[in-house]
């Protein structure tokens, strides 16, 4: 083979992944990169932290870590609701950041090519600067999300809510006191939508 024809074949496999996460919240679609995304996870129990900011729902065991529970919504430009049974996590990583986000549903993992992004300035009805592009038209278009982008921007409101607060101190023991499974004292489940065995956590990208 002529060197000439190698080079496509080696800037196709430098290309990025481009696997997403589809998911959606408030009737709307929205994809996280699976870079970002990387676990469905099933119903659980979680423990409340006290006096924590909103977007701070609790935190529960996960593998012997302590995972914080997150409300994504006001980040999404939608309506705050508390969490739900049947809802969904989808477990985030970015950095030094964990988290788990509430959403109503995963709807599929997807390939998408990064042309078949449509760039948001060409809808003026997409405001959030979160959203970074469009896929798919009509019922199933969905906004791309910048997932680095919301989940520092979760950490960091929810590090200066803890701050207004005061009471960072007796937030962080709440959040490394959650008992694996759960503590007495629960507020909501959530759940996978493919019904994964008790116990089992699907990879989003295994798929």
């Amino acid at each position: 083979m002529s060197a000439a024809a190698a080079e496509p074949q080696a800037g196709a496999a430098a290309t990025p992944r481009s696997d997403y996460c589809i998911f959606m919240r408030g009737g709307r679609r929205f994809a996280l990169a699976t870079t970002v995304a990387k676990e469905i996870l099933e119903a659980r129990s979680f423990t409340p932290v006290p006096y924590a900011p909103r977007e701070l729902l609790g935190a529960f065991n996960l593998r012997g870590e302590v995972v914080p529970l997150v409300n994504v919504d006001r980040f999404l430009e939608l309506e705050e609701r508390p969490p739900a049974r049947g809802d969904t996590l989808l477990l985030l990583f970015q950095g030094e950041f964990t988290m788990a986000a509430v959403v109503d549903q995963v709807v599929i993992i997807q390939h998408v090519s990064p042309w078949e992004i449509r760039r948001t300035k060409l809808d003026p009805s997409v405001t959030n600067p979160l959203v970074r592009g469009l896929i798919g038209r009509d019922a199933e278009q969905t906004m791309v999300l910048d997932a680095e982008r919301l989940v520092v921007g979760v950490a960091e409101r929810i590090a200066a809510g803890l701050r207004d607060t005061k009471t960072t101190g007796s937030t962080m023991a709440s959040l490394g006191g959650a008992a694996p499974g759960g503590a007495a004292e629960t507020t909501s489940d959530v759940a996978s939508p493919d019904g994964p065995a008790a116990g089992e956590e699907p990879p989003v990208g295994g798929r």
